[in-house]
């Protein structure tokens, strides 16, 4: 338990906040905020919204997606049982997290820390739900990075799965092996695979806003993924995007 704690208090900013359209059987975080003003910073407030005023077609609720039993722990220095995992998944559940990525399917070579991944999804589908509400049941997710993955995956009865691809050729090549158009190919097998296995496939575009490799990231090579994943694939096929900050760069004014 002590391990669990640590865990926790070093990996608790490991989340992604993702802006959505979904169903309204989804539970949401509404991200609003009450203030009085003066008189005297109704010129700040004024100019605050003149500048933000593009803010206002965004959608008013955001989900938060818990990364740290994925990406919080694969860098650990050594391999942390699957159990204490699962009790760290267990902490965030009761938390009140709704989305937590749990795992990884991608190669022990590579990243030893998920080696116990399918063990750890094991545990979480052993588990009892509660069947009078879907609020205490949350979704957990699991990392694939081509076919074989998301094939282990779906062996372990995972319903929803995340494909990972960079922006940036230097970070694609460092740690995909492979060119960001490689990247992008290599997800049609998988939406394939994912529409035939009823699983939720959803997309990352990772070092979106910069890379620790190329620095800045022009938001044209953003663009342009997400304008062919717009030609090549539907809703029902890539259920989201997410557009990540991967290095922590990005600010309201960049």
């Amino acid at each position: 338990m002590q391990l669990v704690n640590k865990l926790i208090s070093r990996r608790f900013q490991s989340c992604i906040y993702q802006y959505h359209q979904r169903s309204p059987s989804i539970q949401t975080l509404s991200l609003t905020r009450k203030f009085a003003f003066s008189s005297s910073t109704n010129s700040i407030v004024d100019n605050h919204q003149k500048n933000f005023s593009w803010m206002s077609s965004m959608p008013k609720t955001a989900y938060i997606t818990d990364v740290g039993p994925r990406d919080g722990l694969q860098n650990e220095s050594k391999l942390i049982p699957a159990q204490v995992k699962v009790e760290l998944i267990n902490k965030l559940k009761q938390a009140g997290l709704k989305n937590i990525e749990c795992g990884s399917f991608v190669s022990a070579k590579w990243v030893p820390q998920m080696a116990n991944s399918g063990e750890v999804f094991d545990i979480l589908h052993s588990m009892p739900k509660n069947l009078s509400s879907n609020d205490n049941n949350p979704t957990y997710i699991g990392l694939v990075m081509n076919r074989r993955g998301i094939e282990r995956a779906n062996d372990k009865n995972v319903k929803e799965v995340l494909y990972v691809l960079s922006a940036s050729e230097e970070f694609s090549k460092r740690n995909m092996n492979c060119s960001v158009d490689e990247a992008y190919n290599r997800m049609a097998n998988m939406v394939e695979y994912s529409i035939e296995n009823d699983i939720i496939f959803r997309a990352v575009i990772s070092t979106s806003m910069g890379c620790p490799y190329e620095g800045h990231i022009h938001p044209s090579k953003v663009c342009d993924i997400m304008s062919k994943m717009a030609m090549d694939y539907t809703a029902n096929e890539i259920n989201n995007v997410i557009i990540a900050d991967t290095i922590g760069v990005a600010t309201a004014g960049s």
